[in-house]
């Protein structure tokens, strides 16, 4: 269960952005993926928030962060941020791009093992 600001409770239906790939529940991850969840209490001041724990390149914990936030106008906003780094808004566009850019990633990663593998 989500709540909001107000502390409303809220059900939680998170959204699958890719076709799960490899039997990983975001599809768009390599096999370093711990989990997945949606917080209760949101570490970030967000309105809402959904975590993935996963692995950076040398192997350590890093949680990859999307939610709904305020930007500096009031307006709400889906954000995202990975571990303790900076907080990214992106807007309707943006946002397109991000999911556009990590669906083409995962589908390089097809390409590459598969030419790898040969015919």
């Amino acid at each position: 269960m989500l709540f909001c600001s107000t502390g409303t409770p809220h059900v939680a239906r998170p959204r699958i952005l890719a076709t799960p790939q490899n039997g990983h529940p975001s599809g768009l991850l390599s096999p370093g993926i711990v989990a997945l969840s949606v917080k209760n209490v949101t570490t970030r001041g967000w309105r809402l928030e959904r975590q993935v724990r996963t692995v950076d390149t040398v192997g350590r914990p890093v949680d990859v962060m999307v939610g709904l936030t305020r930007d500096g106008g009031g307006r709400l906003v889906v954000a995202m941020a990975l571990g303790d780094g900076p907080t990214a808004v992106l807007p309707g566009a943006k946002l397109a791009r991000v999911v556009t850019n990590l669906r083409q990633a995962q589908d390089d990663i097809v390409r590459l093992e598969t030419k790898g593998r040969g015919p």
